[in-house]
């Protein structure tokens, strides 16, 4: 190898060294730009681990092999470099000749090639930031599971899991939507985080709505539910006692009123029979009525249960207790064979719910207009429910006064923007215009149309 192709060799090698060192740098801060920004969305958004972001540092071997790839393609050609190195050292064009044939003793001696030259303080500026930035996420701990604040739901799920847990015992909703609710309520005590509380107190609020909403309907329906054992329980004691003026008619009645009050289920194979011949005995009656009672406290301690959660109201429970209520079976007795031109179910319900009918004549039956208060004035002391109790445990005293407000002398009001207002003079507020003001105003008014 002659002295002039080993100078065109090393010129050319530098030539490539700084280009790989250039492509190197750039390829460096773009990766690093690309690797932090994905490492921090996969900390944010997907609970990624330092693990993890070490083990994305394998993909930096690849960057680099393809920076150095494409830095090969950027490098010049021979003849461009032959013609660089024939200019700096004048050769004549005998240097680029020498390239494409040999010309022997014609050959120029290069004894000096072009100086490469590369200002590198930007592409060097740029890899560091870079670099730090990946590094920088690389060291700041990732917020997993364990290091986020935990949201201090534990009390309003325990809630939660009782009111579920009543309403599935008393078969008030289904098993199937009770275990939806307790899995979601679980999931919400192990996951709910302080980061997200509105998405967890917008779950609490779905089941508190939806638990609401199905003891309210509960409710009604043993108020219903009520009504119909009560006269389905008049109805037998009403038969028990002859007071019925068509002893079979009252009886087909009162068959009608059992099915409908789910009464015949709560009876023995033998009354049940009776009940459908038609061939009631006293003690069958009674078997009947007690069927009936039996129904209503059953529905009782449902709604006590209820209560006890908060899921109802005393007064829900006060219209239970009155469309339960019958204990004057005397009266009742004496009311239908005062009025034996009427059906027995219409005489027992105008009696139990209190309205009489057009020809009743002068309405001793009983009326209820709501609750009644005591005549004495005297109320008897009754115990809250456990989440009323709790709810007044947490409530603050704004202030107390047992004094009467003092009357003191009444003071007119002062009035506002027309109390300056003249009478009939066209403004509500008349207000002084400087002279200065008045031109301006004047050209206010004065517009054009």
């Amino acid at each position: 190898m002659t002295g002039t192709n080993r100078a065109m060799t090393s010129f050319e090698r530098h030539i490539i060294a700084v280009l790989v060192m250039r492509q190197l740098l750039i390829w460096i801060a773009l990766w690093s730009v690309v690797y932090g920004v994905a490492m921090l969305i996969a900390r944010l958004a997907f609970d990624a681990t330092r693990t993890d972001a070490l083990l994305a540092l394998a993909t930096l071997p690849i960057a680099l092999i393809a920076a150095s790839i494409h830095a090969w393609r950027l490098r010049p050609a021979k003849k461009h470099v032959a013609a660089l190195v024939d200019a700096h050292a004048r050769g004549g064009g005998l240097v680029m000749a020498s390239t494409e044939i040999p010309i022997g003793d014609w050959s120029a001696e290069v004894r000096e090639t072009p100086r490469v030259r590369w200002d590198g303080r930007r592409e060097i500026a740029l890899a560091i930031l870079a670099s730090g930035f990946a590094i920088a996420v690389i060291l700041v701990p990732a917020r997993t599971a364990e290091a986020r604040r935990p949201l201090a739901i534990a009390r309003d799920v325990e809630r939660l899991q009782n009111r579920v847990d009543v309403l599935r015992d008393e078969k008030v909703i289904a098993d199937a939507e009770a275990e939806v609710m307790t899995k979601t309520l679980d999931a919400l005590k192990k996951d709910a985080s302080g980061d997200d509380a509105a998405k967890a107190w917008e779950s609490l609020d779905t089941i508190d709505e939806a638990t609401m909403r199905a003891a309210r309907e509960a409710a009604e329906s043993a108020v219903a539910k009520s009504q119909q054992l009560t006269q389905t329980e008049a109805m037998a004691s009403a038969l028990a006692d002859n007071a019925a003026k068509d002893a079979t008619e009252g009886i087909r009645e009162l068959a009608d009123a059992a099915k409908q009050s789910e009464t015949v289920a709560q009876l023995d194979a033998k009354t049940q029979a009776a009940l459908a011949k038609m061939s009631l005995t006293k003690e069958q009656l009674e078997q009947i009525a007690q069927a009936a009672r039996a129904g209503k406290e059953q529905l009782r301690q449902t709604l006590n249960k209820l209560r006890d959660q908060g899921l109802i109201d005393p007064k829900t429970l006060s219209q239970f207790e009155d469309a339960a209520k019958f204990a004057d079976r005397q009266g009742l007795a004496q009311f239908l064979k005062k009025n034996s031109d009427i059906k027995l179910s219409n005489g027992v319900g105008q009696f139990c719910l209190g309205k009489p009918g057009v020809s009743r004549g002068p309405g001793d039956a009983p009326m209820f207009f709501g609750e009644k208060s005591p005549e004495d004035g005297k109320f008897d002391a009754q115990a809250l429910p456990p989440a009323a109790a709790a709810a007044l445990e947490q409530s603050q005293v704004a202030g107390v006064s047992a004094a009467a407000p003092e009357a003191g002398e009444s003071q007119r009001s002062a009035g506002g923007a027309l109390t300056s207002a003249t009478t009939n003079g066209g403004s509500a507020f008349t207000a002084e215009v400087l002279p200065r003001h008045r031109g301006t105003v004047q050209r206010f008014f004065e517009r054009k149309p």
